[in-house]
């Protein structure tokens, strides 16, 4: 309470800040304790008058085990310490006996050589223990002089440790205090006044396990509810206000929707007959709400419409007699009919109107005119057969994927390309890559991701699978598509099979390389010329031929290379090779260096209007055949050389033999021994047949001089 007196605790009577009391001894420890006190400040309200605090609290500090650290210490004969309190009353080193009061002047911390608090000379040292910028505590080390001279350099060492081991420890004492005590109270107490004031959101901190600690726990649970019975209150007032205002401008709001409402409003019973419409009915329908109210809603619709109304109305009425409560409402498109005579179509919801019993009560219909719709929808509807019809039918594949990359539409040609089925591919993942030939996926997937950020692209080849296995070749292009208002739909792709054309592309180029390779490597000379005789190309050996680049034969004439003399003896016939016929013509070509070469040349159509000439080298032939004549003549003068040396020869001997021949019968002719007419036989025998290899020889040299003369006989 705040009679709380000093006789006891060393207190001033009315704490108004945290105060420390003088040392004193305790009467029943006899050790030496100091008291801490803090006002206690009640909250605004209160009955005691402001600011005036309503207690203290006290806390007891025994500092009885300073001197046990100290005599832990081993001091010696002759040394010392001291501890004061904040006023200067000393309590002696742990004897009541010897305290002796100091004013707090005669305290300081200067230190060194002087006289002790025993009287004696001796060498001290003083520390100041602060908190909050009061001194609560000090501490003196004294130690002889006489002694201390001689172990100065030990005893600076003692003092400095007593001095430092008590600042820390008194320090430590002094912030466990304030920090476990006084502290958590002044915040609790600064918690209490802010929720006082209604800041619900303020805790106290319990960081404690203590009594504080759970007073701050059961203060902040208090605060909890309050604050949440506080905020449903509010939430309860605001609400009921709301809903209270939300009334009354709903209940404005329907009212000037039902009457400014270009859709028309109505409402009728459980028998479907017409208690309110709206003044919107008239450009509707023609009629004016006080024409139909109490009347059958079929006045303004066709039978087929009323049908279907009554079916709702039916329906309803027996699943709410079984225990079913509808609520929920009903669209159907139904068909009005004008005061004119002519229909309309509105889409009409219609909802359930139950009244306090939960029974039906009737129906609250709105209908909005949808005849431009439905005759848009129409026209969709027909637009859209005529382009399913066209995109079923077409002969490519096409397909359509959304702006995620999800397939949307893909028409039946996917199954004769790919052989898989329309429904296939809708569930297909990753559509199409699954029937992409496996070494081009990646190229397809890359040319996706660029259709599905808006990239254009046309006739990309690759290869695919068909389902049965097939490697086909297909050829993919596409493009993005917008709406109306420029969103994006995604992309359309088309896709043909061009397995068939490469195929023809291949072996075209197989062809063509094929062809080139023979053009280039030709041991002959190729030269292309149009239907003027403009030189069009002429392969590697036609250039070394004629001495000409490349770029410099394809600005001459083939009439230029020609020689004047040929032309005149033997005219181009160009126009019968561009009829079809060939030729084969020798010519002499003018070179490059202006002399001309002899070449056999073969002239043909390869195409329209483009005709190919092989020129081969006739140099060499025209040498060869030169040699051959030289030969040919050399040998016809040996021959007739033969000729007249074998008549001349023949000649000689046929002579001689002849008188051998003559003679040897003339002798034949006279008696004879036997054995001389056998030799002379023989003779002329050997002479006639020498004279017969004579006459052939004279035959045959008449031959070769072309001097035989033939006569027809008769022979076997």
């Amino acid at each position: 309470g705040d009679d709380a007196g000093d006789n006891e605790y060393g207190v001033p009577p009315r704490v108004e800040d945290v105060s420390f009391s003088p040392v004193f001894f305790d009467a029943a420890t006899g050790e030496p304790t100091m008291t801490i006190a803090v006002p206690l400040t009640p909250p605004p309200g209160a009955s005691e008058s402001a600011g005036r605090p309503a207690g203290a609290l006290i806390a007891e500090c025994d500092l009885g085990r300073i001197w046990d650290f100290t005599a832990s210490l081993g001091l010696k004969p002759g040394e010392h310490i001291y501890l004061f309190d904040g006023r200067g009353g000393a309590a002696g080193d742990k004897a009541p006996g010897e305290v002796m009061m100091k004013g707090p002047d005669a305290l300081s911390e200067a230190g060194g050589l002087t006289r002790g608090v025993s009287g004696k000379t001796v060498i001290s040292a003083v520390k100041r223990v602060e908190l909050g910028g009061r001194p609560i505590l000090w501490v003196a080390a004294e130690k002889d002089a006489d002694k201390a001279l001689s172990l100065a350099e030990e005893t600076i060492v003692i003092i400095l440790a007593l001095l430092l081991a008590s600042l820390w420890v008194a320090a430590g004492l002094a912030y466990v205090l304030v920090r476990r005590i006084v502290e958590p109270i002044r915040v609790l107490a600064k918690t209490a006044r802010a929720v006082t004031r209604g800041d619900y959101s303020s805790r106290a901190e319990a960081s404690t396990s203590d009594e504080i600690g759970d007073m701050a726990s059961a203060f902040n649970a208090m605060t909890d509810k309050l604050t949440e019975t506080m905020q449903g209150l509010e939430e309860k007032v605001a609400e009921l206000t709301s809903t209270q205002e939300q009334l009354k401008i709903s209940e404005e709001n329907y009212r000037l929707l039902a009457e400014n409402s270009a859709d028309v409003i109505w409402t009728v019973d459980q028998n479907l007959r017409l208690s309110y419409v709206s003044p919107s009915i008239k450009g509707f329908t023609g009629f004016i709400p006080e024409d139909i109210l109490g009347q059958d809603l079929g006045v303004f619709l066709t039978p087929q419409s009323f049908l279907a109304v009554e079916d709702v109305n039916a329906r309803r009425r027996r699943a709410e007699e079984s225990g079913l409560l509808l609520n929920h409402p009903k669209t159907l498109e139904l068909e009005h009919v004008r005061k004119d005579g002519e229909t309309v179509w509105a889409e009409c919801v219609l909802a359930p109107i139950h009244n306090d019993a939960g029974d039906l009560a009737g129906y609250v219909g709105v209908s909005r005119d949808i005849t431009k719709r439905r005759g848009a929808e129409e026209a969709l509807r027909q637009s859209e057969e005529r382009f399913r019809a066209i995109a079923d039918y077409t002969y490519d594949w096409e397909a359509w994927q959304g702006p995620d990359g999800g397939l949307r539409w893909v028409n039946p040609a996917v199954l004769r390309v790919t052989g898989y089925s329309v429904e296939e591919c809708l569930a297909m993942p990753d559509y199409p890559l699954p029937m992409v030939r496996e070494e081009d996926r990646e190229e397809v997937a890359f040319c996706l991701r660029s259709a599905r950020q808006g990239g254009v692209g046309d006739d990309k080849q690759f290869g695919m699978v068909r389902k049965n296995g097939e490697a086909i070749f297909v050829a993919m292009s596409w493009q993005p598509i917008f709406d109306s208002s420029g969103k994006s739909l995604g992309f359309r792709t088309s896709v043909r099979d061009v397995t068939e054309p490469r195929r023809a592309e291949e072996a075209l180029k197989q062809s063509e390389t094929k062809y080139r390779m023979l053009h280039e490597q030709a041991s002959e000379g190729i030269v292309l010329i149009d239907a003027d005789a403009a030189i069009l190309d002429a392969n590697p050996r036609a250039l070394e031929l004629l001495g000409y680049g490349p770029t410099e034969i394809r600005n001459i004439s083939y009439l230029d290379l020609l020689h004047p003399e040929e032309v005149e003896a033997a005219p181009i016939r160009l126009p019968s090779i561009l009829k079809g016929e060939t030729i084969r013509i020798e010519r002499q070509l003018r070179k490059r260096d202006g002399n001309y070469m002899p070449f056999d040349v073969s002239a043909k159509l390869i195409g329209r209007n483009l005709v190919q000439l092989m020129l081969r080298d006739m140099t060499e032939r025209k040498r060869i055949e030169a040699e051959l004549r030289r030969s040919r003549d050399v040998a016809e003068e040996a021959n007739r050389a033969k000729g007249d040396f074998v008549a001349r020869v023949s000649h000689e001997i046929r002579n001689p033999l002849s008188g051998v021949i003559g003679m040897t019968d003339l002798v034949l002719k006279t008696d004879l021994a036997p054995d001389q007419r056998e030799y002379l036989e023989m003779i002329g025998d050997a002479a006639g047949s020498l004279l017969g290899i004579i006459n052939d020889l004279l035959d045959f040299s008449k031959i070769e001089a072309g001097k035989l003369d033939l006569h027809p006989v008769d022979f076997d």
